[in-house]
């Protein structure tokens, strides 16, 4: 970083005597006259240069907002804070009572995951992890899994894991196709998958186009459907109406389905969903079809 020249210095000096002192920061005006400069535009430059060094910043946009920083503040990690729901034993589980704490304060790429609002920390207690470098009165930090929708049961609707298992399950390629969507961590298992199909059943999955990508790569026998709305308005609506998501969520959700819409070239059929049932029926129609083909004598 090159250094501030000796002006620069002095302007830099004037804005952290101005904030020690629980005043207001200056505006180009009060700068121009405190240094006899003929004009803002002066100032103005200065400021522009100890902005560029990392010594001052502003917001944009909002009045007053200049404050003298640090080049080492950006060399600092993102720092977050997450709340302290209680204390769990080292070793063995057992069951505990949610009991916050407050928050603790972490550096982000210390914990290996980015924080969403289903992180949390416990503190632990005993010394029976030392082997594990966990000792008495550390904090660890988990990331529990997707609560349940209305009318979702677990082992049915879906099977809910906590984040550290789901990701030893990717380790360990249990998955047939995985993904992290709109922070939460959804996957096929391979192992269920397959004993369905050696059984001879039929397997329908209801995945994203992302996650059909890397089924088709590892079954690309499947029968892969498209399934449209009846136009993208519908399609907003729909997403809109489920109510599931927070604003912030949904609309990227709303975003990556219009982009999505665009990939319905890439697959061997594609339905239009006006009605359930008639959709249903279609797609059994297309399934019993694809049976027909194969057995067919070549």
């Amino acid at each position: 970083m090159t250094e501030p020249t000796k002006r620069q210095r002095q302007v830099l000096d004037f804005l952290v005597s101005r904030e020690q002192a629980g005043n207001h920061a200056p505006t180009l005006r009060e700068i121009a006259g405190h240094f006899g400069f003929k004009s803002s535009r002066a100032a103005a430059d200065h400021l522009e240069a100890l902005k560029r060094k990392g010594l001052v910043e502003s917001e944009p946009g909002k009045a007053r907002s200049l404050r003298a920083t640090s080049p080492l503040v950006k060399l600092r990690s993102r720092i977050m804070d997450i709340p302290l729901y209680g204390s769990i034993p080292a070793g063995f589980a057992a069951d505990r009572e949610q009991d916050a704490e407050g928050c603790v304060s972490v550096d982000v790429e210390s914990i290996g995951v980015k924080p969403t609002r289903n992180t949390f920390a416990l503190r632990v207690t005993g010394d029976s992890m030392i082997g594990k470098h966990i000792r008495h009165g550390d904090i660890a930090v988990f990331e529990h899994g997707p609560e349940p929708r209305p009318g979702e049961i677990d082992g049915h609707s879906y099977t809910f894991v906590t984040q550290p298992e789901f990701l030893r399950l990717i380790e360990q390629k249990e998955f047939l196709e995985w993904a992290k969507v709109y922070d939460e961590y959804y996957g096929t298992s391979r192992r269920r998958v397959e004993e369905a199909l050696d059984r001879g059943e039929d397997i329908i999955l209801k995945i994203d186009v992302h996650g059909a990508t890397f089924v088709r790569k590892r079954k690309p026998d499947g029968l892969f459907i498209f399934i449209t709305p009846p136009s993208t308005e519908e399609l907003l609506t729909r997403l809109t109406g489920r109510k599931t998501e927070s604003p912030e969520a949904l609309a990227v959700r709303q975003r990556e389905a219009l982009i999505e819409l665009g990939l319905a070239k890439d697959y061997e059929h594609v339905v239009c969903n006006r009605d359930v049932d008639e959709t249903a029926r279609e797609i059994l129609a297309m399934i019993a079809a694809e049976h027909a083909r194969r057995q067919a004598p070549v």
